[in-house]
């Protein structure tokens, strides 16, 4: 009996070991990622735009087979090639190339899924060819049931910091969205809303809870000012009227609730670890969303 026992224990720890060394496959022509921009300018206000990817075609690029990354900015739109093919291969590393008509801008490793914490990664992305990327450090890596299967899922955050700021979950790719691992820039967000799988959507970002969101889905689309940002330790919000911050981690948990009730609001957020949070701010006529960086 104590036989039948061990076998049974070393089948189940080999099939669990197999198991873990299949990486899922991220790029197939029946998913769709999309992804909401928000855009904050320095003089004010947030412009919010969503884009749908998905593969349109392949190609073959330095005798590799790649596939065309097609682009749609409405939900009645066709999805069309704009320039960004990606490859895989079955160890869980993923390449991208940017090409601007025939023209090569740049290309890299965007995403490697048989990294080990502490390695470090610089994620080539849509933005690489036109702003520094920074270095990103593999902080944790763990398997969660995140849509509809288990997945793993890898927590990368910045070289000065030790909390997660953006995760990457195995067959679907960035919390940031597919062709943006590690595009944290200036006046510009990138977050995951929607992804499609298996005939459905599968996932739906629960800060937003819908698949499509517009400057006109937003109500509060004012002068808000948050600044400085980055910041370390102090904030300050310029609005018009009073309103709530909720301040939501990369896990989207709401880690701190504060109440605006000036037109300008200087906050202390030192109880915070450094790291990519998302500023929800609510009045009664809607609401309005920020990145902050935490340094």
């Amino acid at each position: 009996m104590k036989r039948i026992y061990i076998i049974l224990i070393m089948f189940v720890m080999t099939n669990c070991v197999l198991y873990s060394q299949v990486i899922s496959p991220l790029l197939d022509s029946t998913k769709q990622w999309n992804v909401l921009v928000i855009s904050s300018p320095p003089w004010g206000g947030d412009y919010y735009t969503t884009h749908s990817l998905k593969i349109v075609g392949d190609t073959i690029f330095n005798s590799e087979h790649y596939y065309k990354i097609g682009i749609s900015y409405s939900q009645n739109s066709p999805h069309e090639y704009y320039g960004f093919i990606m490859r895989e291969d079955s160890t869980g590393k993923v390449w991208g190339a940017k090409f601007s008509q025939s023209t090569l801008e740049g290309q890299g490793l965007m995403y490697d899924f048989s990294v080990n914490v502490g390695d470090t990664i610089t994620p080539f992305n849509d933005y690489s060819p036109y702003f520094n990327i920074e270095p990103l450090i593999v902080q944790n890596i763990d398997t969660v049931f995140h849509a509809n299967k288990f997945r793993k899922r890898i927590g990368l955050s910045f070289t000065f910091s030790t909390d997660t700021v953006e995760n990457w979950y195995e067959g679907i790719g960035s919390s940031n969205g597919l062709i943006y691992p590690g595009s944290f820039i200036i006046d510009y967000s990138f977050y995951l809303l929607s992804f499609f799988e298996d005939l459905g959507w599968v996932w739906i970002n629960p800060i937003y809870s819908c698949i499509w969101v517009g400057t006109e889905n937003i109500i509060l689309n004012e002068s808000i000012k948050v600044y400085p940002n980055p910041s370390s330790d102090i904030i300050n919000i310029d609005i018009e009227e009073e309103a709530t911050l909720e301040i939501i981690n990369t896990k989207g948990q709401i880690v701190d609730t504060k109440s605006l009730t000036e037109k300008v609001n200087n906050l202390d957020l030192s109880n915070l670890v450094s790291g990519v949070y998302t500023l929800r701010i609510k009045t009664d006529r809607g609401i309005a969303i920020r990145k902050l960086i935490k340094q």
